[in-house]
C-alpha cells in the first residue's frame, strides 16, 4: 500500500512538470538553441573505425585510463550566459564503492571502466546464462557491448538499450541494475509472479546493449580530460567554438562537455537512421553537442552496431532507456496497425510498473519519421517503447539512481514474464 502511495504521489509530481494533452503526455522538452546559418567549413575530420566483422569483433576491452582530472574553478552553469563562477560542472561527479562488487548497485558517476567491470563480473558469476560480446568500436576506441541473457534460441526475444545518447548515461547504470537483479534471482531460486525467474530465462532471451553511445558518456562525465584520440580532441574544440559562436556564448566550454548528447563525431543516434533522415531539418547542420543527424543515414559506428543487432535476431520487442520526462513513449503516426497496437500494450504495462505518464497516440498517420530508432523499429515490424526516466536537466544528478531504480525494478522481469504468457 505505502509503495503505491508513492508512486502516486510521485505520478502528481510528474503531472504537474507535463503539458497533458489528448490521451497522454508530452514531456516538457529541453530548449535548444536557435536555428542558425548554413553549414560551415570548420575543418573537422570526421572518418573513425566503422562496425567490424563477425571474425573481429570479441571481448577485449580498451586500454582507457580511469584515472579523474582536476578542475579548477570556472565560469559554469546550467545554461550558457551564465556570469557566476562555480566550480567545474565535473565536480558534481560520484565516485561510490561498488556494492557486492557491482559499480551499477552503487550510488555513483557510472562511466565506462564501471560498465566493463560490472560485465565482466557478470560473465564471470552467471557465465552459463549471459554472454557478452563487442558489436563495433566507437570513433574515440570504446567497445559497444552487447550482453545475451537467456537462452539464445528461444523463440520470445527482447532487446533493451541504454545511453543512446551521452548525458542520459544513467540508463545504463538503471539497464545494468536490471540485468544484475534478473540473473540474481535466476540464480537464487527467485520467482515472479509465481515462476522461477531461471525457468523463464530457458524460453527467453534478452539482446542487452547498456551503453549505445560510449564515447557521449564519457565526454558528458569527464570533458576532454579523458578523450583519447588527437584527431576526435581538435574536432571536438571546433565543435563547441562552432556552437559558441552560434549561440554568442563566450564563457567555459565545460558547459558544452557535461550537456553532450551526441557521439563523439559530433551526431545525434537517435536522427542518424534511414527513416525520414533525408526530409529531417536537424537545425544544426554540421556537428555539434546535440541534434545534428550525420553527414549521411546510418553514417555511425552506433547506428550500425543497433541495426546489426536487429539483422542477427527476430524481435517481439525493443525497449530503450532514455533520459528524461517520466514519460513513455509508445506511437509513430507511419507505423503499421499491429505494431501501433502492440506498442501500447507495452507501454501500459511500464507505466503500470513505474507510475510514469503515457506519450500521445500520433496523429500524423503520414509520418516519414525523423531518423529516430523508434520509428526505425515500427517500419521494421518490431513494437518498441521509449522509456524516459527522471525529471530535470540531463544529465540527472548521479544521486537519482535509486529513485529511479525503484521505480523501473520490475520493468524487465514484468516484459519477460509477459511475453511468455500472452
Amino acid at each position: 500500500m505505502k509503495g503505491n502511495i508513492s508512486k502516486v504521489l510521485t505520478s502528481i509530481l510528474i503531472a504537474m512538470s507535463l503539458t497533458v494533452s489528448g490521451t497522454g503526455a508530452v514531456a516538457v522538452a529541453e530548449t535548444g538553441p536557435a536555428r542558425g546559418a548554413e553549414a560551415l567549413n570548420i575543418g573537422l575530420d570526421t572518418s573513425g573505425p566503422g562496425v567490424p566483422g563477425a571474425s573481429s569483433a570479441s571481448g577485449e576491452s580498451s586500454g582507457s585510463s580511469s584515472s579523474t582530472a582536476a578542475f579548477t574553478t570556472t565560469p559554469a552553469s546550467s545554461a550558457p550566459g551564465s556570469t557566476a563562477s562555480v566550480l567545474s560542472p565535473f565536480n558534481t561527479n560520484i565516485y561510490g564503492t561498488p556494492v557486492n562488487g557491482y559499480y551499477c548497485d552503487a550510488v555513483t558517476t557510472y562511466t565506462y571502466e564501471n560498465f566493463e567491470s560490472d560485465i565482466s563480473r557478470l560473465v564471470s558469476e552467471y557465465g552459463s546464462v549471459v554472454k557478452s560480446s563487442v558489436l563495433g568500436v566507437s570513433a574515440d576506441n570504446r567497445n559497444i557491448y552487447e550482453l545475451i541473457v537467456g537462452e539464445p534460441s528461444a523463440e520470445n526475444q527482447i532487446l533493451l538499450t541504454g545511453t543512446t545518447h551521452g548525458r542520459e548515461y544513467i540508463t545504463s547504470q538503471l539497464v545494468m541494475r536490471q540485468i544484475h537483479d534478473l540473473l540474481s534471482m535466476a540464480k537464487n531460486g527467485g520467482g515472479f509472479k509465481g515462476q522461477g525467474v531461471a525457468s523463464l530465462l530457458q524460453t527467453t532471451c534478452i539482446h542487452v546493449i547498456p551503453m549505445v553511445n560510449p564515447d557521449g558518456a564519457v565526454l558528458s562525465q569527464f570533458g576532454a580530460s579523458k578523450v583519447k584520440s588527437q584527431t576526435i580532441l581538435g574536432n571536438l574544440k571546433a565543435m563547441i567554438q562552432h556552437d559558441q559562436q552560434r549561440e554568442n556564448y563566450t564563457g567555459d566550454t565545460d558547459w558544452y562537455y557535461r550537456r553532450w548528447k551526441n557521439n563523439a563525431n559530433g551526431v545525434d543516434i537517435n536522427r542518424n537512421f534511414s527513416i525520414g533522415w533525408k526530409e529531417l531539418d536537424d537545425s544544426r547542420y554540421y556537428p555539434s553537442y546535440e541534434y545534428y543527424k550525420g553527414p549521411s543515414a546510418e553514417s555511425e559506428a552506433e547506428t550500425q552496431a543497433l541495426i546489426k543487432v536487429l539483422n542477427e535476431a527476430s524481435f517481439d520487442e525493443v525497449i530503450n532507456y532514455h533520459a528524461q520526462g517520466s514519460v513513455v513513449y509508445w506511437s509513430f503516426g507511419g507505423a503499421p496497425e499491429g505494431v501501433e497496437a502492440r506498442s501500447k500494450q507495452l507501454a501500459e504495462l511500464v507505466k503500470q510498473d513505474t507510475g510514469y505518464i503515457l506519450g500521445a497516440a500520433s496523429t500524423n498517420k503520414n509520418s516519414v519519421g525523423s531518423g529516430s530508432y523508434k520509428e526505425f523499429l515500427a517500419l521494421k515490424g518490431i513494437p518498441s517503447v521509449t522509456i524516459e526516466v527522471g525529471i530535470g536537466s540531463c544529465p540527472l544528478p548521479d544521486t537519482d539512481i535509486d529513485g529511479i531504480w525503484q521505480r523501473n525494478s520490475e520493468v524487465l522481469k514484468d516484459l519477460v514474464y509477459e511475453i511468455n504468457h500472452r
